[in-house]
């Protein structure tokens, strides 16, 4: 289930905290656990992105779009798709695949997870 999932997630990040991007994890539990605005101080807390990291932009709008802020969405959704013409084009991509399901457009998603399986 999706909560066994969350603890396991919890669990590991505790015993090995430097695991390979624990912070979209951790910003991500909440989202799940259907705590939209928890995800969203998680995300406005970490640091700015180094170049080419996406965590804080990506997590920030899927956050915004959980809690129905179309302004913050929409302008992180185009931060990400400028993202996709750079080095960093497999997470923006996931990213915006990821708001799209949080957004309910699921067919948009699976286009867009199409789109990625051709290239």
């Amino acid at each position: 289930s999706v909560e066994d999932r969350i603890r396991e997630t919890e669990k590991s990040l505790r015993l090995k905290p430097a695991l390979p991007f624990p912070p979209i994890y951790m910003g991500t539990i909440p989202l799940l656990k259907g705590q939209a605005a928890k995800s969203l101080r998680f995300f406005q807390n970490l640091p700015e992105n180094k170049k080419g990291d996406l965590t804080k932009l990506g997590g920030l709008t899927m956050a915004y779009a959980a809690l129905g802020n179309a302004a913050k969405t929409a302008e992180g959704i185009a931060k990400l798709e400028l993202a996709l013409q750079t080095s960093a084009m497999g997470s923006a991509l996931n990213f915006v695949i990821l708001v799209k399901t949080i957004l309910g457009k699921q067919a948009e998603a699976i286009q867009l997870i199409e789109q990625g399986n051709e290239e």
